[in-house]
C-alpha cells in the first residue's frame, strides 16, 4: 500500500503519482477529488521513523487470518469480513483524506517550484520537480 492507494481509498481519482528522490524525497499526485482537479505534495521516507504511510502502517496490523500467522493488510489484499482488515481500511481512507484537502492547481505548484528552482539553496529534486510539471502543459 501507498500514499496512491491512501488517496484512492478516499474517493480520489489518481491519474498520475510520482515519486521523486531516493530514500527520501518529494511525492505528487496528480488527482481528482470530489470534482477538483489538481496535484496534491507530499514527503516519504525510507523508515517508519521518517515516513507518514509507514509510521501509520506499519507491521502493528499483523494479525493471524486462516491459519495464516503473519497476515498485514498493509502487504496484502485486505479481506471483506474481517475485523482488523476493516479497521485498516477505515484508517486507510481518513489518512488519504488529510492529504486531498490540500489540492492546488497545477499552474500555482509550478509557480512553488520557479521560486524553488531560482534560490541558490534548492534541492535537485526541485527541478526535476518543475520539469516533470512543465512537460504536463505549463
Amino acid at each position: 500500500m501507498s500514499y496512491q492507494e491512501a488517496m484512492e481509498a478516499a474517493g480520489a481519482e489518481v491519474h498520475e503519482y510520482k515519486e521523486f528522490g531516493s530514500y527520501q524525497g518529494t511525492w505528487i499526485a496528480d488527482v481528482t477529488y470530489r470534482g477538483e482537479r489538481g496535484y496534491v505534495e507530499g514527503s516519504y521516507g525510507s523508515c517508519s521513523g521518517c515516513d507518514a504511510f509507514q509510521g501509520e502502517f506499519d507491521y502493528s496490523w499483523d494479525h493471524e487470518h486462516d491459519n495464516r500467522k503473519y497476515y498485514n493488510p498493509s502487504y496484502e489484499e485486505p479481506l471483506a469480513g474481517c475485523p482488523k482488515c476493516e479497521e485498516y481500511k477505515t484508517k486507510l481512507k481518513e489518512f488519504g483524506e488529510g492529504y486531498l484537502h490540500s489540492i492546488v492547481p497545477k499552474e500555482q505548484l509550478v509557480s512553488i517550484y520557479r521560486k524553488k528552482v531560482a534560490d541558490d539553496y534548492s534541492w535537485e529534486d526541485d527541478k526535476e520537480i518543475l520539469e516533470w510539471l512543465k512537460a504536463r502543459g505549463i
